[in-house]
């Protein structure tokens, strides 16, 4: 967004403007400018001297700064939206960058699939994917549906299972065979409350909990486990902070927003945040954030933690802490912001059944060590 003229502030620009309007004004009219406000107590509209219609000068000049405030606004607005078209989605226009496909320990996979197509096809790539909303952990079958095979120990012996209680086919003692290291991956598959539309969320930590080997993947944008946050185009990844979903070790991490095989440029959709807190004068994210609220509650927008992301699912608003103060009035909430403003666009339109496929990605770093990145992805398609 375009910053203030440097050396002057935004009140000592328009005071500068001012006194050239006034003069210009004075000394036969400020050509297109039209400021015709009567007197609201002479009621003098008309008046061939512009200071007749106030009260005194502070009066006219306090006017004249809020339209001039205002034509900025509108001209910052239109600046930022003059190259997306009316109810479109900000996108980045990059044909090269494949939305739909993404690399998950060497296999390559359609987005377009169902969450249990999906999944089923993992499984029949020799991936082992857990369930992540359950405590025993079953795992997925080819056909994308949970087995009764549970990855952990059951507590009893049980057919197919060793003797430390772990699924024969896939370990030796404690140790997970070698050609399945690097293949372990977490899934869930739910209905959004409230839209026709359900979700596929993957995700798996630095290295597997049962093997040294990295699970690798690629980003349809080309990002690998072993990308770092400052390869990261900043158009299109914002640092989320903690709002980002909750990747274990992870204390850097980075969102992005892909919509029927096109990523979304986020920044367009920053500068959004920017515009509405000037727009409506809020003195902090506290407020923006009600204001949101209650824009994304009349467009139908679920709040909870998978599909939105920080203040519009966490802490209570009306008197927060003085620690959640502190974490909501930050640049990492003003891009999770800017991430739900692209997000409720595209389920506006998934909703109107102009879109089949909503992608979000997190990227994730720990401060410790030389890890690999990890990934969590989140795929949202209607309901059949």
């Amino acid at each position: 967004m375009r910053g203030p003229t440097k050396g002057v502030g935004r009140f000592g620009k328009n005071r500068f403007l001012i006194l050239l309007l006034s003069g210009a004004i004075f000394t036969g009219g400020c050509g297109s400018v039209n400021f015709s406000y009567g007197n609201p107590v002479t009621g003098n509209a008309g008046s061939e001297n512009p200071l007749d219609n106030y009260e005194s000068v502070e009066d006219f000049e306090k006017d004249l700064e809020e339209k001039i405030l205002e034509e900025e606004l509108k001209q910052e607005a239109e600046e930022l939206l003059s190259d997306v078209p009316d109810g479109e989605l900000a996108t980045t226009g990059n044909k090269k960058v494949d939305g739909y496909k993404v690399g998950i320990a060497g296999g390559e996979y359609d987005l377009r699939s169902s969450g249990k197509e999906l999944i089923g096809e993992m499984v029949k790539n020799g991936m082992i994917v857990l369930d992540a909303s359950g405590i025993t952990q079953k795992l997925f079958d080819e056909n994308g549906d949970l087995s009764d095979i549970m990855f952990i120990n059951p507590g009893t012996e049980q057919e197919g299972y060793n003797e430390k209680g772990h699924p024969e086919k896939y370990f030796n003692g404690d140790d997970l065979k070698k050609e399945y290291q690097g293949k372990v991956i977490y899934a869930d598959i739910r209905d959004i409350e409230d839209r026709p539309a359900s979700s596929c969320n993957l995700f798996f930590d630095f290295l597997d909990h049962y093997g040294n080997d990295p699970t690798k993947f690629k980003t349809p944008d080309g990002y690998t486990e072993k990308s770092s946050s400052k390869d990261l185009n900043d158009k299109t990844w914002l640092q989320m902070g903690p709002w980002a979903p909750q990747i274990a070790n992870c204390d850097t991490k980075y969102g992005s927003l892909f919509v029927d095989g096109e990523q979304v440029d986020l920044s367009v959709y920053r500068n959004r945040v920017d515009q509405l807190m000037k727009e409506h004068e809020f003195e902090s994210l506290v407020d923006l954030t009600k204001y949101m609220l209650e824009d994304l509650a009349s467009k139908g927008a679920t709040a909870n933690g998978r599909y939105l992301y920080g203040t519009f699912t966490a802490y209570e608003l009306d008197n927060p802490s003085p620690s959640a103060l502190a974490a909501i009035d930050t640049e990492e909430h003003k891009n999770c912001a800017a991430l739900n403003l692209a997000l409720c666009d595209a389920y506006e339109k998934m909703d109107a059944g102009e879109v089949e496929n909503i992608t979000t990605y997190s990227l994730g770093w720990s401060s410790e060590g030389k890890k690999p990145a990890t990934l969590y992805m989140t795929v949202i398609t209607p309901d059949n």
